[in-house]
């Protein structure tokens, strides 16, 4: 996390520098017009048309509207990427500190992960892996306290975050899946109390749901890949653009 206060004011660069580029377009779109459902970019080489295909755009949107309404700072993407850390590592320390009551050992977890390089590089970015990872440790943290209260309504936020990160990037719902058959097996062996929450109508109607609205997300059957028209390639680099990307 060592000079964080140059990396929040850096515009795209580095690795995957066109795909940066590409969110932080969306997020400029976003600012000049607040149109959700149409994602858009700068690249025009292909059909004309600069709408893209991509995850669900919703945290291009919220920096959008950030970058609208407040001038500073200049990539509103990165801030809402290091609080999404801030929040997702403090779910996992408090996650070890509810699990093995022991203060300095829970501060040392969430602080060894919000401190993983690769973490700690792409969570103030421009793409969506890093904070749809932090969206399941929310998820996690989320369950733990729908096990320890019996309350239905954390394990309705927890999938609420299940289904953000998902949308966010597909190949982390392998966790939430996992998790899934596993309360399955365990029914079906009836291994979980008579009046336990996992035992009530409240698992698989919150599992009906989320199935339905993860399907009806923009952006998950394409695979969390940009494939419209309209977006940058590799062989068209948009690191010439960034200074223009101010509303």
């Amino acid at each position: 996390m060592n000079r964080y206060d140059q990396w929040l004011s850096l515009p795209p660069v580095s690795i995957h520098q066109w795909r940066q580029a590409d969110g932080e377009a969306m997020v400029w779109h976003y600012a000049k017009q607040n149109a959700f459902g149409q994602p858009a970019v700068f690249n025009l080489f292909y059909a004309g048309d600069n709408h893209a295909v991509g995850e669900f755009p919703v945290l291009y949107w919220m920096a959008g509207v950030w970058q609208r309404y407040l001038p500073h700072p200049a990539y509103p993407l990165r801030w809402i990427g290091l609080l999404l850390m801030l929040l997702g590592s403090w779910a996992f320390g408090w996650m070890a500190l509810k699990i093995n009551r022991h203060q300095l050992l829970a501060a040392l977890c969430g602080s060894l992960l919000a401190n993983a390089p690769i973490l700690a590089y792409y969570s103030p970015d421009f793409l969506p892996d890093a904070p749809a990872f932090w969206g399941i440790m929310l998820m996690l943290a989320c369950l733990l306290q729908a096990e320890r209260s019996q309350k239905p309504r954390w394990l309705v936020l927890a999938a609420l975050l299940a289904i953000l990160a998902v949308s966010l990037k597909l190949s982390l719902a392998i966790l939430p899946v996992a998790l899934v058959l596993s309360w399955v097996l365990g029914r079906w062996q009836h291994r979980w109390p008579i009046h336990s929450l996992w035992n009530s109508r409240w698992p698989p109607l919150i599992l009906s749901g989320s199935t339905l609205a993860i399907c009806g997300v923009p952006g998950v059957g394409n695979g969390m890949l940009f494939t419209g028209c309209g977006t940058t390639t590799p062989d068209k680099p948009s690191h010439l653009y960034p200074q223009s990307l101010s509303p």
